[in-house]
C-alpha cells in the first residue's frame, strides 16, 4: 500500500517540475536510511520524509535550483 502511495504522489506531481540537468543525473534515485527516505526523479521531483518518535516531516516537490552540489526543492520564490 505504501509503494502504491509514492507511485500515486509521481504521477500527480510529474507535471510541474523541470528534469534534471545532464551534469546532475546521478542525483536521481531512492535512498533509504533509518529514518529518512529521499526519492530525486529524472524530471526534477523530490520525495523527502523523515520520520522522528512520533512525528513526521516531509517535503514534496520540483527542484528550483542547483548551487554546487546542494539544491533547492520548492515552488515560485
Amino acid at each position: 500500500m505504501r509503494n502504491t502511495f509514492w507511485v500515486f504522489i509521481l504521477l500527480m506531481l510529474a507535471g510541474c517540475a523541470k528534469p534534471l540537468p545532464e551534469d546532475k543525473l546521478d542525483y536521481a534515485g531512492t535512498w533509504i536510511g533509518s529514518q529518512i527516505s529521499l526519492i530525486i526523479t529524472t524530471d526534477g521531483r523530490v520525495l523527502y520524509e523523515r520520520v522522528e518518535g512520533s512525528v513526521t516531516t516531509s517535503i514534496e516537490g520540483p527542484i528550483k535550483e542547483f548551487n554546487g552540489d546542494d539544491f533547492s526543492v520548492g515552488f515560485l520564490f
